[in-house]
């Protein structure tokens, strides 16, 4: 299915050939930008003939009288037997990070995807909001290194929630709400125990990325004087977290 001419490719999706993704692409969606990345171009007419259901991060298809999922998990392009497809894997995410519109939603949809890919990229967003973060407190940090560490199998699941703890322990350390030092803090030691949970929990890790995410934008919003300007800033950033998100993937071990 790997197509390994290079074919004229997508004005956005580098790595995808134009007439797969034409071919397939119809909603924007995750799922449907890497079955174009992985399709051979002359095969893409059929494979879209033969889908059956698409979801943001699945696709089931039609094959040999079966329904089977297309195969375009984080695993199935780490087997491929070209040298190159993960790196092409990673290119094309970071790529569609950048068409969506807000970090929140990216880091929700990889989360979705793959878990770990999702957390990696969470915790390059709660590493943005370490700034408003008071000298001397660690707590958030360590919950980022600690996340970051369990994606890449370096730790435990027990040892990512009791960080993820310690971080929420900062959160609740820092001082009176009205004050917009204190709140830009309290919310990125927020980002950061939800990065730590995103990695760790399984059954919530989609949620727990949105929320890291909106916790970061939120920090950076913490001086506005107002609450429309609070929302205004709040959306820009979650905008510009968009590379933040498209930078990490290109960053994911393996």
């Amino acid at each position: 299915m790997w197509h390994h001419l290079r074919m004229p490719a997508h004005n956005v999706f580098t790595e995808v050939d134009a007439r797969s993704y034409a071919a397939i692409v119809k909603n924007g969606y995750l799922s449907e930008v890497l079955l174009a990345l992985l399709v051979d171009p002359l095969e893409a007419a059929d494979m879209a003939d033969s889908i059956q259901r698409i979801q943001a991060t699945r696709i089931e298809l039609a094959f040999d009288g079966k329904i089977i999922d297309a195969p375009i998990t984080l695993k199935d392009f780490q087997n491929l037997p070209s040298k190159d497809a993960f790196e092409k894997l990673k290119i094309t995410l970071s790529q569609w990070a950048m068409t969506t519109k807000r970090a929140d939603i990216a880091v929700e949809t990889l989360t979705i995807w793959y878990r770990c890919f999702g957390a990696w990229c969470t915790c390059a967003i709660a590493r943005e909001t370490l700034r408003y973060v008071p000298a001397g407190e660690q707590r958030p940090l360590r919950a980022i290194e600690v996340a970051e560490a369990l994606v890449i199998g370096k730790t435990t699941i027990g040892m990512a929630l009791e960080a993820a703890d310690a971080a929420y322990a900062a959160a609740d350390a820092a001082a009176d709400d009205t004050d917009d030092d204190a709140y830009a803090a309290k919310r990125a030691a927020r980002a950061a125990a939800y990065a730590a949970r995103a990695a760790a929990d399984a059954s919530s890790a989609r949620a727990y990325a949105a929320y890291a995410a909106n916790a970061a934008a939120d920090a950076a919003a913490a001086a506005a004087s107002s609450a429309e300007k609070h929302r205004a800033i709040q959306d820009a950033e979650l905008i510009r977290l968009r590379e933040v998100v498209s930078n990490a993937c290109l960053t994911f071990p393996g």
